[in-house]
């Protein structure tokens, strides 16, 4: 899905049209599972990580600046999501059972080609937006 298609549906989103979402979570669900499942290395978590990122996008949408490309903001909110919950673990660290794994490996052999090529174009452009904002707000 187009840049331009997502950007408009979530304008209408913003604007109150509830249909506009299944346009976003169609065009974002891919992308942002696979930059969470990169930073917290687990398939697993990262599907959790993206719901609540939904959510946080679902909650912040009146606050969305018409007009705006919906990516960054997308990426800036899923990265929000999972540094709070690599916060939240340290704080709630607890002791692991004997039987537990720990974090699954990352699952090379998921998503074609071209969900990895999406993967890296997109792992770019965040890269790139990040680079544009002043250092003091980058955290944020």
């Amino acid at each position: 899905m187009d840049e331009l298609a997502l950007n408009d549906a979530m304008d209408r989103y913003a604007l109150g049209e509830a249909e506009a979402f299944g346009i976003l979570h169609r065009g974002l669900h891919a992308r942002l599972r696979g930059f969470l499942t990169r930073m917290c290395g687990s398939p697993t978590l990262a599907d959790d990580l993206v719901q609540e990122t939904f959510l946080r996008m679902h909650r912040a949408r009146s606050t969305f600046a018409r007009g705006a490309p919906v990516i960054p903001w997308a990426y800036a909110i899923a990265r929000n999501v999972s540094l709070d919950h690599a916060r939240s673990a340290r704080v709630h660290k607890t002791d692991r059972l004997p039987s537990d794994p720990g974090l699954e490996p990352p699952d090379r052999r998921s998503g074609t080609a071209e969900e990895a090529a999406i993967a890296a174009q997109t792992a770019r452009l965040v890269e790139q937006v990040l680079a544009s904002i002043p250092e003091a707000q980058r955290e944020a």
